[in-house]
């Protein structure tokens, strides 16, 4: 139920800034942004343990509400990929794909003025963690024995973004962010990987090398 609640708020954070899109006050300059991303997933801490690197593809809303700082809405897809052999049906690590949405905002660190732009990115929302099969053992009562990870968190991002406009409208960015996904005890079913390893409960993390362009109405 909490991530319901919090999906409808996000769905309204994301309503509210197309109304104020849409509102005579903000008529006169461009402030409506969308953007359009792909690049390398890069995992670390518990993720490494349990999988190899991937990309992910990603869009999202931005609405600037003053020169430096903007409101956010991010979706974006992630997959990471498993590197190394089967070992009696189950490797040491396995594939994760994971979506997440979140909000936030951005807050531009240098002159707005400039053509060249270093903003500050943080966000929070949801996501969901989806694996390949796991070990029996692993699996709660009502999941089938070979059944992987599939679980709804909590999300947390933030990181940095250099863009430049191009023309007037077009916006290419170079973004870094560090995700972490508040697994707690969901953990457990990654453990069974690599016992030695990886915990039964903690965080997933990993960071995202993307470049992008944004389009500014």
């Amino acid at each position: 139920m909490r991530l319901v609640h919090a999906f409808r708020v996000l769905s309204a954070l994301v309503l509210i800034q197309l109304l104020a899109h849409a509102s005579p006050l903000h008529a006169q300059q461009p402030d409506l942004a969308i953007d359009l991303l792909g690049g390398l997933a890069i995992p670390s801490g518990n993720t490494a343990r349990a999988t190899g690197s991937g990309g992910s593809i990603g869009a999202g809303i931005q609405h600037r509400i003053s020169s430096r700082l903007a409101i956010t809405t991010d979706l974006r897809l992630s997959r990471f990929y498993d590197g190394l052999s089967e070992q009696e049906g189950f490797g040491s690590s396995t594939d994760l794909r994971i979506w997440r949405i979140t909000v936030g905002t951005a807050l531009r660190l240098t002159s707005p003025d400039s053509r060249w732009l270093l903003s500050a990115r943080a966000g929070i929302g949801v996501a969901g963690i989806r694996s390949g099969p796991l070990p029996p053992g692993s699996q709660e009562p009502q999941e089938s024995p070979t059944e992987g990870l599939n679980e709804d968190v909590f999300a947390l991002t933030g990181g940095l973004e250099l863009s430049r406009y191009l023309g007037s409208r077009y916006v290419p960015f170079l973004r870094t962010q560090f995700d972490l996904y508040d697994t707690k005890h969901f953990l457990l079913g990654l453990a069974y990987l690599d016992p030695e390893n990886i915990p039964r409960n903690g965080p997933l993390h990993a960071f995202g090398v993307e470049v992008g362009v944004r389009l500014e109405f």
